[in-house]
């Protein structure tokens, strides 16, 4: 999957940021659920 506003250095930030990384899983379950 692949998120229109996700790149290399937001992937890099995602991992670095446990917060902004829950909140893009709650993006994926909202995706899901959708």
């Amino acid at each position: 999957m692949c998120l229109p506003i996700v790149d290399d250095s937001s992937l890099e930030t995602m991992l670095e940021v446990p917060s902004y990384h829950s909140s893009i899983n709650s993006v994926e379950l909202y995706l899901e659920a959708k």
